[in-house]
């Protein structure tokens, strides 16, 4: 059952395509694998996020899985950087 819940999840999405999180930078999503690896604090447009109570940045700070995300982010924009110089 959670497979077909899954598959309705992506149904119309088209890859790649932005996903957007309420406190870190978009991000460009490849396949519906990359999309569920993100988990459901991204969306796939920033509206979502409107009525959505922001943070405060000591949450954020401190929170150890956006600390997380945000240092696979950087280390993922780091290794793009260096692969379009390359």
């Amino acid at each position: 059952m959670s497979q077909i819940l899954r598959q309705d999840r992506h149904a119309g999405r088209v890859f790649p395509s932005y996903r957007y999180h309420r406190t870190l930078e978009p991000v460009v999503v490849c396949s519906p694998g990359h999309d569920e690896a993100l988990g459901d604090e991204w969306a796939d447009t920033p509206a979502a996020f409107f009525n959505s109570p922001e943070p405060s940045i000591e949450e954020a700070e401190v929170d150890p899985v956006l600390q997380k995300r945000r240092d696979n982010m950087a280390k993922a924009r780091a290794a793009r950087k260096i692969k379009q110089k390359g």
